[in-house]
């Protein structure tokens, strides 16, 4: 699917498309985020230690242990709310978690031990928490319960008019705090969409093929025909494409050559035939030759043994129906390029015209080799078959631009559908 489309000189992601292609593969969206949350789960299992939660209560007041007062005010617990947020800093400095190493005798580093402790108040009450996380859950309740006994001295001594008791001794917790797995398995099943979704928009960015009519044209290369299905309409299509009566060469280039399912150009042969026209199949592939082994063939020379003065072209001609006669490419060349550029060549096609209505001639599009491209300019027209999810877009728009350039009358292009057995 193509997602990019190019709007006033711009390209542009096309959202609409886009859309419709992650609907057509959720199914593949769906698979890596459960992959994606299986592998994350089992990650939080076996390498993540696990940690445990406790936590001690504090009651902060502005006035000394003892002191009673009628009611609370509005300053009194504005007063209090002030000596929370001083508690609250005291025990996250260096020096309390000092003290409470000393006291635990636990082997911690100040700056370890202050990771592990968080301070947390309750909105509109006089009331703190002082939370302890550890791998070890006897040593979790321990810290909690040194930072809990060293609090309410320190505090005397910097705020002697206010006062802080512990409200509960820290209980050993006996479940794990972290890891969650249904948090693993939730992080890991996004990411694994996300990856998904990535590589499916990388993908379709990245793959060139020509998958659709409408980039074909956008190359202002006219479709001919859908390959089998059209086959009549193909035959019509190049009957009022050509001038003129007889002798009318059209040449085939595939791109690429399907090894296994070459174009053959038997379906257009057989359409020109049932009306009366005589055909003749000449197999120009000299470096992978296409019609020798699809058809059983008795002469085994061709193209080659003519141009190189072995035979003459009419020694070579075979019948393989009614009306349709072949030449194979014929013995191997070393060197096919230059024969096929060669005088001898335009020679053989202007002896066999007179004979024939159409002579359609297979010819290899390899941009590496110039076969094709020596062959455009010595005939009627030029056809490029091309094929969805093979042919790649830029390799079409490189040759199309050479055959142009050589004076080739491109007529179009056959585009074979997966359908084509």
């Amino acid at each position: 699917m193509d997602i990019l489309v190019k709007k006033n000189g711009q390209t542009e992601m096309d959202l609409p498309a886009v859309f419709r292609l992650l609907l057509r593969k959720s199914w593949l969206i769906a698979i890596f985020a459960l992959i994606g949350s299986a592998v994350s789960v089992f990650y939080s299992y076996r390498f993540v230690e696990p940690s445990y939660r406790t936590a001690i209560g504090l009651y902060v007041s502005n006035m000394a242990e003892g002191t009673q007062t009628a009611a609370v005010t509005t300053s009194d617990m504005a007063a209090s709310m002030m000596l929370m947020q001083t508690c609250a800093t005291v025990i996250k400095e260096e020096e309390t978690m000092q003290a409470a190493l000393e006291l635990n005798g636990l082997d911690y580093s100040t700056e370890q031990l202050l990771e592990m402790v968080q301070v947390q108040g309750v909105e509109n009450t006089k009331i703190m928490y002082i939370i302890v996380t550890s791998n070890n859950p006897e040593e979790a309740a321990l810290i909690a319960d040194s930072i809990g006994e060293i609090m309410p001295g320190m505090m005397k001594m910097i705020e002697p008019a206010g006062s802080v008791r512990v409200l509960n001794r820290a209980r050993i917790p006996d479940k794990k705090f972290a890891p969650s797995y249904s948090k693993y398995a939730l992080m890991g099943f996004a990411a694994g969409a996300i990856a998904a979704v990535f590589l499916l928009l990388a993908k379709a960015v990245l793959d060139t093929r020509v998958k659709t009519v409408k980039q074909l044209k956008d190359l202002g290369l006219p479709v001919l025909a859908l390959m089998p299905e059209e086959s009549r309409e193909f035959k019509n299509n190049l009957i009022y494409s050509l001038p003129g009566k007889k002798g009318k060469s059209i040449l085939f280039v595939e791109l690429p050559q399907n090894a296994d399912k070459p174009f053959t150009a038997e379906e257009t042969a057989d359409a020109l035939a049932k009306d009366g026209s005589q055909v003749l199949i000449i197999d120009c592939n000299l470096r992978a030759p296409v019609l020798d082994k699809k058809m059983n063939l008795k002469i085994k020379q061709g193209v080659t043994d003519v141009l190189v003065g072995k035979v003459k072209s009419e020694k070579v001609v075979q019948n393989h129906k009614k009306n349709v006669d072949v030449i194979i490419a014929g013995n191997e060349s070393l060197n096919p390029d230059s024969l096929l550029a060669s005088e001898d060549m335009a020679e053989m096609l202007e002896t066999l015209s007179p004979e024939y209505d159409y002579i359609l001639i297979l010819a290899s599009a390899d941009k590496k080799n110039p076969d094709a491209v020596s062959l455009a300019g010595r005939v009627s027209g030029t056809v490029i078959v091309t094929r969805r999810k093979a042919t790649r877009f830029d390799d079409l728009k490189d040759y199309l631009y050479r055959l142009q350039s050589s004076g080739a009358n491109v007529l179009g292009t056959v585009y074979c559908t997966e359908k084509r057995k």
